[in-house]
């Protein structure tokens, strides 16, 4: 019988977390606008890149014979690929790394060091982040070891696809250039910064053209609006960053950072003084901005990925800090599994207050409840159930209906943002017209939904709405996902 090595036992076990939780779980609400993203395909999005919807429009398209998968899971496959992908280069390197200068060969005791709770237990998702990850890893492959053509083709892949995913790659291509500069050798410099920035120019076209046809919304967004906070420094919001970031990075790597004495020994390592050059940056950015303005705690993640890889190679880092790090981080893995699959936290909500959850405190309901979607519009409205288009209350709820929808009926959101237009499918037929932040007039009968967590109700100007119907959905005998339906009609006919 072959022999699994660590790495390969590793590897596998996330593998197979993350084909069960891609292919039981719903869409997450960003994964269902995602998904509508890619449905018109274009060279840029009203908040991102667009190598995420790309993407998922490829799975899409590609999988469509598989109809025994289930269709989430059919979307993530290219998450699941490009997961794969950054973990697998991850460990190729550290193989090496310890094969060059220890002696040995990987361990499990190295390996915990990858398994950051906040990226390993989302791995499964199609978001943004995944072909960030991967194209962090093909540049940092292609400029740790800058030899040959292979070397050129890393670099260029790493900067088409940073780039085309989130705006902030340019961190991390800032830190390549920086790392050829010092560590490449003089004849092949030039060449290889030359790969980075074409890489990097060709992935900036799409983006530049799309924001110059759409008065600049991405990058305004991203640059500018994104982080308005006020500028006052918040030093309970800050707090709150550094506790996210213990359980998202795992405590004994972020306790990495006050080791001075392990900080003193590595400093004098060439490698040390490499990754710097890669945490510095993104330490810069993703560790300062939270104290000024809000923040989302995963967007750190990319500053934890290169400590991960320094973590692993240390050859003086504490005994205890292996299993710190693996016992922590598997628990909160397990934790988030379990809570996605089994309604654990009403329980223990429930156990510790004594009464009945809020459903819209436990993020993972919004996975449920949409799937049956169809079947509720089938027994309410008989022959009349994909009649209508439906409207959503926010991009959320849209998003997720038109992923329930797809098939039997559109679904789209009331765009009233610039950029939105061109995202959304747009309905003459039936709307009249978007009046600044109001309701529009509609012309014909639509369907309007919204959930527990975006519960607006319709407003619609001359049009009468008849709610026809509220959709629950339990796990256990907890409320997960409660949606409710209006039938919308114009009180004057055009």
């Amino acid at each position: 019988m072959p022999r699994f090595l660590p790495h390969q036992l590793f590897f596998g076990v996330i593998v197979v977390l993350w084909l069960v939780q891609a292919m039981t779980l719903g869409m997450s609400d960003d994964e269902a606008y995602y998904w509508v993203l890619s449905q018109k395909p274009a060279w840029g999005y009203a908040y991102h890149p667009p190598m995420v919807a790309w993407i998922m429009g490829i799975s899409d398209g590609l999988t469509s014979w598989f109809s025994f998968l289930p269709r989430e899971g059919r979307v993530r496959l290219g998450g699941l690929a490009l997961s794969s992908g950054f973990f697998w280069l991850a460990i190729q390197w550290a193989r090496a790394i310890l094969k060059e200068e220890q002696g040995r060969e990987i361990e499990l005791r190295d390996l915990v060091f990858f398994l950051l709770p906040g990226l390993t237990g989302a791995g499964w998702m199609m978001v943004p982040d995944l072909p960030l990850f991967l194209a962090w890893s093909l540049c940092w492959w292609g400029s740790w070891n800058p030899q040959g053509p292979r070397a050129s083709l890393l670099l260029f892949l790493g900067a088409l696809i940073g780039m085309l995913s989130k705006f902030s790659a340019l961190l991390f291509i800032f830190s390549a250039s920086l790392t050829l500069l010092t560590r490449a050798p003089r004849d092949l410099r030039l060449r290889l910064l030359c790969w980075l920035g074409l890489g990097s120019v060709v992935a900036s076209l799409p983006t530049l053209y799309w924001n110059s046809q759409n008065d600049w919304v991405a990058l305004r967004y991203q640059f500018l609006e994104r982080h308005q906070g006020g500028g006052a420094a918040d030093w309970t919001r800050y707090l709150r960053f550094w506790v996210s970031q213990m359980i998202l990075a795992g405590p004994a790597l972020v306790s990495l950072i006050f080791y001075p004495r392990l900080w003193k020994e590595a400093l004098h390592h060439s490698r040390t003084q490499a990754l710097l050059i890669w945490i510095l940056p993104a330490a810069g950015v993703f560790w300062l901005q939270p104290l000024f303005s809000d923040f989302k705690a995963h967007w750190a993640l990319v500053v934890w990925w290169p400590l991960a890889f320094w973590a692993v190679t240390l050859k003086s880092r504490p005994k205890w800090l292996s299993p710190f790090q693996g016992i922590f981080s598997g628990g909160i893995i397990l934790l988030f599994t379990l809570f996605t699959q089994w309604p654990f936290q009403s329980q223990l909500t429930q156990w510790w207050t004594g009464k009945t959850p809020d459903p819209r405190w436990d993020v993972t309901n919004d996975l449920y409840g949409w799937r049956e979607l169809p079947q509720f519009l089938r027994e309410k409205l008989e022959t009349d159930a994909f009649q209508f288009p439906v409207l959503g209350s926010r991009y959320q709820t849209a998003a997720q209906a038109a992923f329930a929808l797809a098939g039997s009926s559109v679904a789209t959101l009331i765009a009233r943002k610039p950029g939105e237009t061109q995202e959304w499918p747009s309905l003459p037929e039936h709307i009249d017209d978007i009046r600044g932040s109001g309701w529009p007039l509609l012309k014909k009968p639509v369907l309007f939904v919204a959930d527990q967590r975006y519960s607006q109700e319709p407003a619609f100007e001359q049009s009468t709405c008849l709610e026809i119907g509220s959709l629950e959905t339990r796990r256990g005998a907890y409320l997960a996902k409660r949606i409710r339906v209006w039938k919308c009609s114009p009180d004057r006919s055009f």
